[in-house]
């Protein structure tokens, strides 16, 4: 009887697309910010190759969009790779936006404290729920940061760790 009882459950909530399963994944993309500033309004740091694209989780996981419950970013960290002797200090703050086909630009993760001698920086996430980005055909992250422009072009690296959370469906399609 009490085996019934969970394939009810399992099935009810199945039928209600509840969230049943998560993982996270990690992405990582690299960018140059420019030593001469450019005009205002543009980006100045336009991630070369972060790509997040729902074809590679379902690849991955085989999770499709309807199976898509949650998905929110955990943790997003900038590190200077090159040249050796540049930190952050240049930025007084950091903002990273997500855009996608068809929907509004939504920030993601921010920054405000760049100590001296700080390479490596983790930002604070916004609460966003990005299942429809994630859904979208694309992802493109970019940030816009305020402050003095480098002296001369720094390398960075992104990190971007994501939760995704699926419905039984998904969960069953990756098991």
């Amino acid at each position: 009887m009490t085996r019934m009882r969970e394939l009810l459950a399992m099935a009810l909530l199945a039928s209600l697309g509840c969230e049943v399963a998560d993982f996270d994944i990690e992405r990582m993309g690299t960018a140059t910010i420019p030593r001469n500033r450019p005009a205002d309004g543009v980006p100045l740091m336009r991630l070369d190759d972060f790509e997040l694209e729902l074809a590679e989780i379902e690849d991955e996981r085989g999770v499709g969009t309807k199976d898509l419950a949650e998905a929110d970013l955990q943790r997003f960290r900038l590190e200077v790779i090159d040249p050796a002797e540049i930190d952050m200090s240049f930025a007084d703050r950091i903002e990273v936006y997500a855009e996608a086909p068809g929907l509004e630009r939504v920030r993601v993760a921010w920054q405000d404290e760049f100590p001296d001698g700080a390479r490596v920086v983790d930002l604070e996430t916004d609460d966003v729920d990005l299942r429809a980005y994630i859904a979208a055909p694309s992802v493109t992250l970019f940030a816009v940061i305020d402050g003095a422009a480098p002296p001369v072009d720094v390398r960075m690296r992104a990190i971007a760790e994501l939760h995704i959370g699926v419905t039984l469906r998904g969960a069953c399609g990756h098991m």
